[in-house]
This record gives C-alpha cells, structure tokens and sequence, in this order.
C-alpha cells in the first residue's frame, strides 16, 4: 500500500499550529518550500491545531496529490503548495 509523505518531523507548536522541525532534503516539503522553524497553521484549507493535523491531512491524501500549507515564517503567513510524496519503506532521518 503507498501512503503519502511529506518529508518532515514536526511537533506541536507552543502557541498552535505545528512546528517544522527537519526536513528531508530533496523530499516532498523540502522541494515545496517548507522550511524547519516554519510553523504550519492550515493545510488544504483546514486549520492546524497541532501536529496530528497535519498528520492526517496527509495521511488521508494518495502520493502524487497536491496540497497547499499556510505557514508562518518570520511573522509573516505564506502559502506554500506542495506535491506530496510516497512514504518511503524505511525512513532515515526527518
């Protein structure tokens, strides 16, 4: 079964949202724009409380799809599009 990826590790954000940790270099999130320390506040249109938000927007979503992320990055909101990935077998690092 392929199951989509985004390409990050994040948690919860202190003050909502998620917080952007690693991300895979060359992987889905990286290739869209995310970048670590961007704070995830939406994603396709849904607002993000915490991690598992994100989690299962992508987990309900099929590789090769399409989603848009609104972050926030140094005080400013941007939205990002990206296409997201196939959930590698084993996955090294973020």
């Amino acid at each position: 079964v392929e199951r989509a990826y985004l390409g990050v590790r994040m948690g919860d954000a202190p003050e909502g949202g998620a917080a952007v940790g690693d991300v895979v270099p060359d992987g889905p999130a990286d290739r869209g724009g995310l970048r670590s320390g961007d704070r995830i506040v939406e994603i396709d249109g849904t607002p993000v409380r915490d991690s598992d938000d994100v989690s299962g927007t992508v987990n309900a979503a099929r590789p090769g799809q399409e989603v848009r992320v609104l972050v926030e990055r140094g005080g400013e909101r941007r939205t990002l599009t990206v296409e997201l990935g196939t959930q590698p077998d084993q996955v090294s690092g973020p």
